[in-house]
């Protein structure tokens, strides 16, 4: 995940100083606050608001059960 935050940092440079360049410091602010607000609203879309407790945890099986032939001593 790091790799890929550090990798398009040089694109966010290029996009951000071509549109502050285009349109103006003000707008290219109020568009980067924008998107960062935009990209948090699949939270309030979703289920998660929703929840009140913690979902159970699954229960996983028993290694020595799903071994065949195998002899466990």
């Amino acid at each position: 995940m790091n790799f890929l935050e550090r990798g398009l940092e040089p694109v966010g440079a290029l996009v951000g100083g071509t549109l502050g360049g285009l349109i103006g410091l003000r707008l290219t602010w109020l568009a980067a606050v924008a998107g960062i607000l935009s990209a948090s609203l699949w939270i309030l879309f979703s289920p998660i608001p929703a929840l009140r407790d913690y979902p159970a945890p699954e229960v996983e099986p028993d290694h020595e059960e799903g071994l065949v032939g195998v002899q466990v001593s």
